[in-house]
Parts: structure tokens; sequence; C-alpha cells
């Protein structure tokens, strides 16, 4: 790849995971606010329009933008640039045809004042996101991971400003929520494309050959044959379960799962994706240094493992009290949910950053598999707690599943890196063993019989202390993280 040198993967890390990390804050913010004006019925409206538009945005390209990354000419990747959004026009025009003619089907989730204004709203929708991503990967090529902090940022704070002042002011409508979620995509995009090319906007129609775009349609055919359907069944299986809960349950019973997703992902979008996308940047650099790359695999997987295990347990303990104090009471359902979702979200969190080593290998077809039985065992899970009518059922089956599926699909990714499953295992293994103190710790205060705000505060600082700690001592954060790292994580020599 022609890219500007880098100085260094921790340095990426920290520059990606800077706007997630504000991003996030921004969002922390506006939960509270947003839980306490919109019921949990909106609030699975919204999320299910989310679902739509994250599920066909994604494959919108139809993943041409991994493309984006890999030619060693720019005027090619620039070509590769323009097919990627070319390819999202042409998609997401077939796209509106096709809803205008099913209309009646998004009756069956929304009602019809809804669905007519989405008929519109999900393919403009789709066709930014697809915008963005090429942009996101065009950034990747360039080493620019500082404008993907800027989109993150802008993201998020487009959408809770749209979503919570007319709020405010007194303007509630139950439809603002998914106006303003387009909205933000739209305006953000616009600024990350002129972020992005400042000074190239007029060299990409300069560089513009259709001999180019068609040979490239064909050289990196692997991405829409493999990684696409790939996709669309990862993401699908991610998003299946408010489809499924909101006709199977209730749009109050997907709202409450969604917030309670939205929170447990938080550790995944807090920093398990800033890692992925230098991660994918790393890999492409090291494609004929397998060497290089089972450091980097090894390292980053036990990096991923430290920095998720302790937040995450302590969401299995404490999900059902710490959520009712930060949402609001009417809440509690969300709460017991993030509980059962926690052994789920910790191998999600070791693995998603790592999913795209597959593409890079070129073994696109087993991680189709794999998101093939990822999504049967999810519509299964809840499909059975509908049979039954539990929907705790469902949500259980859901977490059980996706631990035994995540943590075999870890243990494939090391070892296609070159790494032993024996090693993985036993690196996992001697980790739980080092926070077991910890574990001890929430155990005896969840038994023991005191003030439910003394109980909750004592966790909390438990877990801080002991987290920090934890990243202070452990050797393969320090090598990902590098120089910087906090200067009073940093263990003395």
């Amino acid at each position: 790849m022609n890219n500007k040198k880098s100085p260094n993967f921790a340095s990426d890390v920290f520059t990606v995971a800077s706007g997630t990390i504000l991003s996030q804050l921004i969002a922390a913010l506006a939960i509270p606010i947003i839980t306490r004006i919109y019921s949990a019925e909106n609030y699975g409206v919204y999320s299910l329009f989310v679902s739509i538009i994250t599920i066909i945005g994604s494959v919108a390209t139809l993943k041409y933008e991994f493309s984006i990354a890999l030619p060693e000419s720019e005027d090619e990747a620039l070509n590769q640039f323009s097919l990627s959004a070319l390819v999202a026009l042409i998609f997401n025009i077939l796209l509106f045809l096709l809803l205008v003619f099913i209309k009646p089907v998004l009756t069956r989730f929304f009602d019809l004042e809804i669905a007519s204004k989405l008929v519109y709203l999900i393919p403009l929708t789709s066709f930014i996101i697809g915008l963005n991503y090429s942009l996101v990967f065009w950034n990747i090529r360039k080493n620019d991971f500082r404008n993907i902090s800027i989109n993150k940022i802008s993201k998020e704070t487009f959408k809770d400003i749209f979503q919570l002042f007319p709020s405010v002011l007194g303007f509630f409508n139950r439809i603002l929520l998914i106006y303003a979620e387009s909205l933000a995509w739209l305006i953000t995009t616009l600024i990350f494309y002129k972020n992005s090319f400042k000074g190239f906007a007029k060299k990409i129609v300069e560089s513009l050959n259709w001999s180019t775009l068609r040979s490239g349609f064909r050289k990196y055919n692997k991405f829409p044959k493999f990684s696409a359907f790939s996709t669309f069944i990862n993401s699908l299986a991610l998003q299946l379960p408010v489809l499924l809960i909101s006709v199977f349950f209730s749009k109050s019973f997907a709202g409450e799962f969604a917030i309670s997703n939205n929170i447990l992902r938080v550790p995944l979008t807090f920093i398990g994706n800033s890692i992925g996308q230098v991660f994918y940047n790393r890999v492409s650099m090291f494609l004929d240094d397998k060497e290089k790359i089972t450091k980097l695999v090894h390292n980053t997987m036990i990096s991923l493992l430290e920095l998720g295990a302790i937040p995450v347990i302590f969401l299995g303990f404490f999900g059902q009290e710490s959520l009712m104090l930060f949402l609001g009471n009417k809440w509690e359902m969300a709460g017991v949910i993030t509980q059962i979702l926690a052994p789920w979200i910790l191998f999600n969190f070791i693995s998603v950053p790592l999913s795209n080593l597959p593409n890079l290998l070129n073994k696109q077809e087993f991680l189709l598999i794999f998101n093939i039985i990822l999504i049967i065992s999810k519509f299964l899970s809840i499909y059975i707690g509908s049979l039954m009518n539990d929907f705790l059922l469902g949500i259980l089956l859901f977490s059980i599943t996706g631990v035994i599926l995540y943590a075999g699909f870890s243990i494939w990714l090391c070892s296609i890196a070159g790494i032993k499953p024996s090693d993985l295992i036993n690196e996992i293994m001697k980790h739980f063993f080092r926070i077991s103190p910890i574990i001890a710790v929430l155990v005896l205060l969840k038994i023991v019989n005191i003030n439910s705000f003394v109980k909750l505060a004592a966790a909390v600082f438990s877990v801080i202390v002991f987290y920090l700690y934890s990243i202070r001592k452990n050797q393969a954060i320090k090598e990902i993280l590098g120089d910087n790292l906090p200067g009073f994580l940093k263990a003395k020599k």
C-alpha cells in the first residue's frame, strides 16, 4: 500500500480510541436523559429502525470498501473508492424500488405512518452509511486515524443533539429518534468526506477510469462473493434479536434488550473497534511476515481479554443495580438482561476486533460458515423462548450459544495466525486465576446484607482499583499500547 508512514500501532490505536472514548462519553451523558424522556416502546421502535439500517448499510457497498486499502497505486485505490460508492448508490436505488413494492411488509413491524416514511429513510440512510464506511477505509489506507476519530465524535454528537434538543423544548415526537439518526449520519458523512479528500476531490474525477473500475470489480470479487454475505449474516445475527423480540414479544421488550445490548457493547466500541481498525491496517502491512502476524494476533487478543474481562464481570454481578441507577427504575428488566448477556459480550469483545483477519488471509469462506452457524443459533434461541412464552429463557439461550460460538471462533482465529489453541486456553485460564481476587470480592458484596447503594459503590471502587492494577502489571497491554499508556499505569522497573 502506498501509505504515509505511521508512528506505531499503539499511537494509532489511541488516536482512533480517543474518538471512540469521546463519542461514548457523549452517549453516556445522553442515555439517562433519553431513557427518562422516551418509553421502552419508543426506544424499541427506534432500535428496530437502527437494526434495519445497520444490516442493510453494512453490505450496501458489497464490501468493496475493504479493497480500498490494498492497491499499491493511489489511482487504483481512488477508483476502488469510487467503485464502492457507486455500488452503494445502485444498491440503494434498487432497495428503494423494492420497499415501494413491499411497503405492506413494513407495517408488520411499524405502524402505517412510520412505515410510509421509512420507504425513503431506509435506502437514503443505508447509502450514507455505505459511503461513510468507504471513507473509513480510505482513511485507514492513508493512516489518517484522526479523521476516523472525528467521524465517530461527530456522529454521536449530532445524533444526541437532534434527539434531545427538540424534546427539551417540548417538541416530542415518537419518530424524532429515527429522524435524528438519519440526519446525524448525513451531516457526519458530509464533514467526513470534506476532511478526507482535501486536495483530492478533483483527483477522484481525474483518476476515474471505467476500465480500472471494471478491473477492480473483478479483481476483488471475493469481497462481494464471501465478505458481503458473511457481513450480512454477521450483522443480521447481531440485530436479529431486536427484530425477533419485536415480532414474538413486544416493542417494549425490544427496547429493554436494545438499551442493555448498547450498554454492554460499550467495552467493544470503547476500545475493541479502535484496536480492530488499526489491527486491520497492520496485518495488511505484514502479509508476507507470518511471524509478525502471529505476535500481533497474540498480543492483541491477550490485551483484549485483559481490558474486557473485569468490566464485563462487574456487569454480570451488578448489572441490574447499575442500570436502574443509571437509566431509572422503569428499566429494571434491562438490568436483568445485562447480567444474563455479560458472559457473551466478553467473548464477543475478544474476537470481533480480530474478525477481519480471515479477509486478509484469504479465508473468507470459513468466516461465512461461522456467521451462518451464528445466525441460526441466535434465531433458535429467541424462537425457543417465544415458543415457551418465556422472554428471559430466550435471552439466556442467546447468551449461552454466543459464549460457545465466540470462544470457538477465537480459538480458530489464533490457529490461522499460527497460535496453538492450547496456548490460548492456557492464557485465558491464567488470566481468570489472576483476577480471582476481584471475583471473590464481587461475590462477597453480592451476598452481604448492606445498603444497596453502599454495596454498589464498594463494588465500583474495588473494580476500578483492581482493573488499573491489572493493566499496570500486564506485559501484553504494555507492548500493544506502548508509550501511550498513562504514566501512573506504568510499573516501575
